[in-house]
Protein backbone atom coordinates (compact mmCIF):
# COMPACT_ATOMS: atom_id res chain seq x y z
CA UNK A 1 0.00 0.00 0.00
CA UNK A 2 2.89 2.33 0.49
CA UNK A 3 3.70 2.32 -3.23
CA UNK A 4 0.25 3.23 -4.49
CA UNK A 5 -0.21 6.50 -6.32
CA UNK A 6 -3.46 8.26 -5.95
CA UNK A 7 -4.68 10.18 -8.99
CA UNK A 8 -6.37 13.41 -8.15
CA UNK A 9 -8.86 14.76 -10.65
CA UNK A 10 -8.17 18.40 -11.34
CA UNK A 11 -9.74 20.84 -13.79
CA UNK A 12 -6.17 21.89 -14.75
CA UNK A 13 -4.38 19.38 -16.92
CA UNK A 14 -0.73 20.38 -17.25
CA UNK A 15 -0.33 18.84 -20.70
CA UNK A 16 -3.26 20.80 -22.14
CA UNK A 17 -1.87 24.05 -20.65
CA UNK A 18 1.61 23.86 -22.24
CA UNK A 19 0.70 25.29 -25.66
CA UNK A 20 -1.32 28.25 -24.33
CA UNK A 21 1.45 29.04 -21.84
CA UNK A 22 4.10 28.95 -24.60
CA UNK A 23 1.94 31.22 -26.76
CA UNK A 24 1.59 33.74 -23.93
CA UNK A 25 5.34 33.70 -23.37
CA UNK A 26 6.00 34.25 -27.10
CA UNK A 27 3.63 37.24 -27.19
CA UNK A 28 5.26 38.72 -24.10
CA UNK A 29 8.72 38.44 -25.65
CA UNK A 30 7.48 39.80 -28.97
CA UNK A 31 5.83 42.78 -27.27
CA UNK A 32 9.10 43.57 -25.49
CA UNK A 33 11.27 43.24 -28.61
CA UNK A 34 8.94 44.75 -31.24
CA UNK A 35 9.78 48.45 -30.63
CA UNK A 36 13.49 47.71 -31.08
CA UNK A 37 12.86 45.75 -34.28
CA UNK A 38 10.68 48.55 -35.67
CA UNK A 39 13.31 51.19 -34.89
CA UNK A 40 16.03 49.15 -36.58
CA UNK A 41 13.85 48.56 -39.63
CA UNK A 42 13.04 52.27 -39.87
CA UNK A 43 16.71 53.18 -39.67
CA UNK A 44 17.63 50.61 -42.29
CA UNK A 45 15.04 51.96 -44.73
CA UNK A 46 15.76 55.62 -44.03
CA UNK A 47 12.41 56.28 -42.39
CA UNK A 48 13.75 57.96 -39.29
CA UNK A 49 13.61 61.66 -38.61
CA UNK A 50 16.75 62.89 -36.84
CA UNK A 51 15.48 66.43 -36.24
CA UNK A 52 18.46 68.28 -37.71
CA UNK A 53 18.38 70.99 -40.37
CA UNK A 54 20.23 71.53 -43.63
CA UNK A 55 20.15 75.18 -44.77
CA UNK A 56 22.23 75.82 -47.91
CA UNK A 57 21.92 78.78 -50.24
CA UNK A 58 21.89 77.74 -53.90
CA UNK A 59 23.01 80.15 -56.62
CA UNK A 60 21.06 79.15 -59.73
CA UNK A 61 22.33 79.88 -63.23
CA UNK A 62 21.10 78.69 -66.66
CA UNK A 63 23.21 75.52 -66.59
CA UNK A 64 21.83 72.53 -64.72
CA UNK A 65 23.27 72.23 -61.20
CA UNK A 66 22.55 69.82 -58.37
CA UNK A 67 23.31 68.89 -54.81
CA UNK A 68 23.53 65.20 -53.97
CA UNK A 69 22.64 65.04 -50.27
CA UNK A 70 23.59 61.37 -49.90
CA UNK A 71 27.15 61.57 -51.22
CA UNK A 72 27.81 65.09 -49.89
CA UNK A 73 27.06 66.58 -46.46
CA UNK A 74 24.73 66.00 -44.69
CA UNK A 75 25.25 62.50 -46.18
CA UNK A 76 21.61 61.60 -45.70
CA UNK A 77 18.37 62.23 -47.56
CA UNK A 78 15.97 64.94 -46.38
CA UNK A 79 12.52 64.24 -44.99
CA UNK A 80 11.22 67.66 -46.03
CA UNK A 81 12.47 70.93 -47.48
CA UNK A 82 11.20 74.46 -48.07
CA UNK A 83 12.59 76.40 -51.01
CA UNK A 84 12.58 80.23 -51.11
CA UNK A 85 13.48 82.14 -54.28
CA UNK A 86 15.12 85.44 -53.30
CA UNK A 87 15.52 86.40 -56.97
CA UNK A 88 16.32 88.45 -58.88
CA UNK A 89 14.81 86.10 -61.51
CA UNK A 90 12.59 82.99 -61.59
CA UNK A 91 14.26 79.68 -60.80
CA UNK A 92 13.42 76.03 -61.35
CA UNK A 93 13.87 73.19 -58.86
CA UNK A 94 13.50 69.46 -59.24
CA UNK A 95 13.67 66.70 -56.63
CA UNK A 96 15.46 63.43 -57.48
CA UNK A 97 14.45 63.66 -61.16
CA UNK A 98 15.70 66.36 -63.55
CA UNK A 99 12.84 65.69 -65.96
CA UNK A 100 10.12 67.38 -63.88
CA UNK A 101 10.61 71.04 -62.88
CA UNK A 102 8.81 73.36 -60.51
CA UNK A 103 9.03 77.08 -61.29
CA UNK A 104 9.61 79.48 -58.40
CA UNK A 105 9.12 83.15 -59.21
CA UNK A 106 10.99 85.77 -57.19
CA UNK A 107 9.55 85.89 -53.68
CA UNK A 108 7.76 82.55 -53.97
CA UNK A 109 8.34 79.49 -51.79
CA UNK A 110 7.52 75.82 -52.07
CA UNK A 111 7.36 73.09 -49.43
CA UNK A 112 8.29 69.53 -50.38
CA UNK A 113 7.83 66.54 -48.11
CA UNK A 114 8.89 62.95 -48.64
CA UNK A 115 7.52 61.63 -45.37
CA UNK A 116 5.99 58.25 -46.05
CA UNK A 117 7.25 58.27 -49.62
CA UNK A 118 9.23 55.49 -51.22
CA UNK A 119 12.16 57.82 -51.73
CA UNK A 120 13.42 60.76 -49.67
CA UNK A 121 14.84 64.01 -51.03
CA UNK A 122 18.23 62.76 -52.18
CA UNK A 123 19.15 65.16 -55.00
CA UNK A 124 18.09 68.79 -55.51
CA UNK A 125 18.40 70.00 -59.11
CA UNK A 126 18.18 73.72 -59.86
CA UNK A 127 18.55 76.14 -62.77
CA UNK A 128 17.22 79.36 -64.32
CA UNK A 129 16.24 80.48 -67.80
CA UNK A 130 19.04 81.66 -70.13
CA UNK A 131 20.73 84.96 -69.10
CA UNK A 132 19.06 84.86 -65.68
CA UNK A 133 20.14 84.05 -62.14
CA UNK A 134 18.50 83.45 -58.78
CA UNK A 135 19.34 82.78 -55.16
CA UNK A 136 17.43 79.89 -53.60
CA UNK A 137 17.40 79.36 -49.84
CA UNK A 138 16.70 75.83 -48.65
CA UNK A 139 15.39 74.89 -45.23
CA UNK A 140 15.67 71.10 -45.15
CA UNK A 141 15.04 68.64 -42.34
CA UNK A 142 16.52 65.19 -41.92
Amino acid sequence: MANEVTKVDSPFDLQSMIIPMLMMMMFAVLAAVLPTIQAQAATATGQTFVGLEYNPVLYARPQLQWVNLVTNPPNTALVSASFFNDGPDPAYISINNPDTWLKLNKGESQDVTALGGQRRIEIIYYKTDPTQSATIRVNGKY
